[in-house]
């Protein structure tokens, strides 16, 4: 395994089954300037401190097994958030929406394992 991200089963990360959506360059900066989509970016903090995209989220990981409770620690606020605003707005319908999610990395390892 060239990138291992600590998961040994494969049912739950398996980029041969299952991985993202694959955008091409010509519609990457569009989804880098629309405030609905959530942009991370999966290399290791030495490598976003080289330079990363304007507004991308940084996991602040030194090695990519630490990625996976990264990533369930913001679903889970995630949740958390869209819950509040749903009761705030006293119906499920005004609430904001699920932002959508765009990932990025050098060589495209930790993005085909990140999203599957």
């Amino acid at each position: 395994e060239i990138v291992t991200m600590g998961i040994s089963s494969p049912q739950i990360c398996n980029p041969s089954n299952t991985v993202g959506t694959y955008v091409p360059p010509s519609q990457w900066n569009a989804l880098l300037q629309d405030p609905n989509v959530l942009v991370i970016d999966t290399r290791n903090q030495y490598e976003i401190d080289i330079g990363t995209f304007k507004n991308a989220i940084s996991p602040h990981t030194d090695s990519f097994r630490e990625f996976p409770p990264w990533i369930t620690h913001l679903s889970s606020q995630q949740q958390q958030q869209a819950q509040e605003s749903a009761k705030e707005c006293n119906s499920v319908a005004a609430a904001p929406k699920s932002r959508a999610v765009a990932m990025f990395c050098t060589g495209g390892i930790r993005c085909e394992k990140a999203t599957s």
